[in-house]
């Protein structure tokens, strides 16, 4: 008796593969730009501060 034999995915359209490779990447994405607006409410002041004094320092 013969086995039958695996078919061969048809491989997905170009389109398709950068869609996915796309929509794979839009979570990390979203987490980098909220993580770096949380750090730059935290940080704006402390460097504002930093840079005004160093702008002081060498009378620019």
């Amino acid at each position: 008796m013969l086995l039958p034999t695996p078919r061969a995915k048809k491989p997905a359209a170009l389109h398709t593969r950068v869609l996915r490779l796309v929509l794979s990447g839009l979570s990390y994405d979203a987490l980098h730009g909220v993580g770096n607006f949380v750090l730059m409410l935290l940080l704006y002041r402390p460097l504002r501060r930093a840079l005004q004094m160093a702008k002081k320092q060498l009378r620019i």
